[in-house]
């Protein structure tokens, strides 16, 4: 049986409308997400659903699957659905010089990469750009079989668009940090020009401060004054936070996209901790 570690059913959810709603997929590292709204921008369906994350590739391709045969509201027709992979290898090339025939070529320059993994890309229209990513070949083959004529996006394009549409009001530097499990991603704006853009494994408190740290002073940030952006598994009084705060003063939790509709059922959800499948609708 799979574990759900988040599981929110709004009383407006009907099976037999399942035509006329979105579907929206996070596999990420440690858990599978799942999110479903309707035409009016309810929201029906939050489910977080764990798994092991140290796992063979085979092992997790057969959690991927239960979780697909088990899980009854994935059994159903939707208009839309979105799977977005979470994973560290992924660039950015500007639309002017992308070519499909060159997949490998831009990834390979970055990063290394493994037999079984499979390189892809998917469009980032905020940047004039294009995100060309790897995922594992099994994993990609499961979900495309489960969900066919599905968008498919690296978790690096609800971040950077979300990220994006909160910095090009704002003239000077934002910092934007979202925290996984062991994970985090990193985003620079300097307005709506984006500066940089990362993900990083952390074993610690001091490995996730080391990296935020290493990006103001990189790009010689002053942090009493640029402020930084928390989305994800982090809140305040943690560890985490009370370390950064120690050395950057303007620190905000970034709040639930505010296009939901959000019914009693979803009240008391940290919805912070879902910004990442929660800003994939920017993405359409």
């Amino acid at each position: 049986m799979v574990d759900h570690t988040v599981n929110i059913i709004d009383s407006k959810f009907d099976k037999y409308f399942s035509i006329e709603y979105k579907l929206s997929i996070l596999i990420g590292k440690d858990s599978f997400f799942y999110f479903i709204e309707d035409m009016e921008s309810n929201a029906l369906v939050l489910k977080q659903i764990q798994y092991e994350s140290e796992t063979a590739v085979s092992t997790k391709e057969e959690a991927l699957k239960q979780i697909l045969m088990q899980e009854k509201y994935l059994q159903l027709p939707y208009s839309e659905v979105s799977i977005c992979y979470s994973g560290a290898k992924f660039t950015i090339v500007p639309e002017e010089v992308f070519s499909k025939h060159m997949l490998n070529s831009y990834l390979t320059q970055v990063t290394r990469l493994a037999k079984n993994e499979e390189v892809t890309w998917s469009r980032l229209p905020s940047q004039n750009s294009t995100v060309v990513y790897s995922i594992d070949k099994v994993i990609l083959d499961v979900a495309k079989s489960y969900f066919p004529g599905a968008k498919h996006m690296h978790i690096i394009s609800p971040l950077l668009t979300h990220a994006y549409e909160h910095a090009k009001s704002q003239p000077g530097y934002q910092v934007f940090v979202h925290t996984g499990i062991s994970i985090m991603g990193i985003l620079l704006f300097k307005g709506k020009e984006l500066q940089f853009a990362n993900t990083f494994q952390y074993g610690s408190d001091n490995d996730y401060l080391y990296h935020v740290l290493s990006v103001y002073e990189e790009f010689k940030l002053d942090g009493e004054k640029i402020p930084l952006m928390l989305t994800g598994r982090i809140q305040k009084k943690s560890a985490i936070y009370e370390k950064v705060e120690k050395y950057v003063k303007h620190i905000h939790i970034v709040h639930s996209p505010s296009y939901y509709q959000y019914g009693s059922a979803f009240q008391n959800v940290s919805f912070h901790y879902y910004h990442d499948l929660l800003s994939m609708r920017l993405c359409e």
